[in-house]
């Protein structure tokens, strides 16, 4: 028997509101199986499962839209994908690092004309 779950167990779980679970609805990212005795929508686990994946992608950094784009692709091209956000997140870890730094020089800096140099220096960065 397939198990489902309401959209509320759904959201206590997973720590998620109605609206988003809605939003992916609207988009044709996940859409219920059903509704109880009760009319309370209904999602088997194959749904759940999604939204989980679905989170997870979002959690990483991409936008819903990126998401419906790749999702449904074979494995190896999300692999592919998943790949090139790595190496954009090791990326952006490179330059909080780097804009960390400059804000403990700043910190302890006693000097504003160094000061004014070290902000224009994270303002010029390309990001």
């Amino acid at each position: 028997m397939n198990e489902t779950k309401t959209l509320r167990q759904i959201n206590q779980t997973l720590k998620t509101t109605r609206r988003i679970i809605q939003g992916y609805e609207k988009i044709g990212l996940v859409r219920p199986c059903g509704l109880n005795k009760y009319g309370h929508l209904l999602y088997d686990q194959k749904t759940f499962d999604r939204i989980v994946e679905i989170r997870f992608y979002q959690k990483i950094g991409f936008g819903l839209k990126q998401i419906k784009d790749f999702i449904d692709r074979p494995e190896d091209e999300k692999r592919s994908i998943l790949i090139a956000k790595r190496k954009d997140l090791l990326n952006d870890i490179s330059v909080l690092e780097e804009r960390h730094k400059t804000l403990n020089e700043i910190i302890t800096c006693n000097n504003r004309e160094n000061i004014s140099e070290l902000m224009l220096k994270i303002i010029k960065e390309d990001r």
